[in-house]
């Protein structure tokens, strides 16, 4: 019996691909068992919930680059990480340590070093985090989605294996017509109008939710819409709606034909989906963040889309690199959206939805853009280590 260790979270980004090497791994025969380390509050636990894979939240300290009152509690909450990490790999008897990062992940690596623990890192990100070149220092192995991640990681012993996939994503294209008339009925979808997809990565994003809700009157007319707005997340409403008794909005929970007057039965609103891939296989276009993971599923099923990333961050390079592809459409909004960015907004989707040639090349290109598979390759990586 193999006992591997995955471990990262906080957000969906650096848990996805690890899942899949997960499902690989287990699915070929091998006596693995596998377990995870994440945080208490990201939103992975639920995720990893369905998976036969036993879970263990652990303290985390977020490397900041600027000045906070959490500089103070921080190095606290890092070696009670430290302890909590060494108790749970010697409880488990690890024999491997996989992660795609975040700073979850980091006391977890430092002391798998010092117990001798071979520690894989995986590089998904366009831009390396802090957490995964720190973690570098401490790695046996550092695979990459992209060639020229590897100089990112100066003499450390590197390999580029693409990024792997989940098999639910990967089974969507084998996906029957019965089941696909199944979806149609289960998310109460139209035939005759087109079904656009939002996403804003594991948690929610206000800034997508804005876009959204500012722009439904015309959307609703054009193309249905599924949406995951991200846990308890509120709507800025009209002043003509009564908002007394909204403090608590969640969208699933109300009847937006009410709240705003009008027909809203085209657009479909989930705080979490515990299956996007069915989704996906529904849908004519994706708006999305650029979350490699997101980017990394987009390209594997060649699906068109508008990726908005957050400003001033990683995720803005990741965009870049498909936009230098002509792989997707992207839009750099600022965070507090404006009429003008809502207006912008309507006219992009509206052009991208009736241009079917366009949304056929985006398809095609964003599938050439990046080297994916279902975790085969980083599998393979793992085996080589464990002998």
């Amino acid at each position: 019996m193999e006992n591997i260790l995955l471990t990262g979270g906080g957000t969906l980004g650096p848990v996805v691909p690890l899942l899949a090497v997960g499902q690989k791994l287990c699915g070929q025969g091998d006596d693995i068992q596998l377990y995870w380390l994440g945080t208490y509050k990201g939103p992975e636990r639920k995720l990893i919930s369905k998976y036969n894979i036993e879970y263990q939240p652990i303290a985390s300290a977020k490397m900041r680059r600027y000045v906070s009152l959490y500089w103070l509690i921080d190095p606290f909450r890092f070696m009670k990480g430290i302890v909590q990490a060494w108790y749970y790999l010697r409880k488990w008897q690890v024999d491997i340590v996989l992660t795609a990062g975040g700073y979850v992940s980091v006391p977890v690596a430092m002391i798998a070093k010092l117990m001798k623990i071979p520690v894989l890192v995986h590089q998904q990100d366009v831009l390396p985090g802090i957490a995964n070149k720190m973690m570098s220092g401490f790695a046996s192995k550092i695979t990459v989605a992209l060639e020229e991640n590897k100089k990112a990681f100066g003499g450390a012993e590197t390999e580029v294996v693409g990024n792997p996939v989940r098999q639910e994503i990967a089974k969507i294209k084998e996906q029957s017509e019965e089941l696909n008339n199944k979806l149609f009925e289960k998310y109460d979808l139209r035939r005759d109008l087109p079904i656009l997809f939002v996403l804003g990565g594991g948690t929610g994003s206000d800034q997508i939710n804005e876009l959204i809700w500012g722009s439904l009157d015309e959307l609703t007319k054009i193309c249905q819409i599924i949406h995951i707005t991200g846990k308890n997340k509120k709507i800025s409403l009209p002043k003509k709606v009564n908002t007394d008794t909204m403090d608590s909005l969640v969208p699933e929970t109300r009847s937006f034909a009410a709240l705003f007057g009008r027909d809203n039965s085209n657009y479909h609103p989930f705080e979490f989906l515990d299956n996007t891939a069915e989704v996906y296989t529904v849908s004519d276009i994706v708006i999305a963040r650029a979350g490699f993971s997101t980017l990394t599923e987009l390209s594997h099923l060649g699906k068109p889309a508008i990726i908005i990333p957050i400003s001033h961050s990683h995720q803005v390079a990741n965009a870049k690199y498909f936009k230098d592809n002509e792989a997707i459409e992207m839009v750099e909004y600022s965070e507090k959206i404006l009429g003008d960015e809502v207006k912008d907004f309507v006219g992009r989707v509206k052009s991208l939805i009736k241009n079917k040639d366009r949304q056929i090349e985006l398809g095609k290109n964003i599938h050439k853009a990046l080297m994916t598979d279902t975790g085969s390759k980083l599998a393979e990586v793992v085996r080589e280590m464990l002998r």
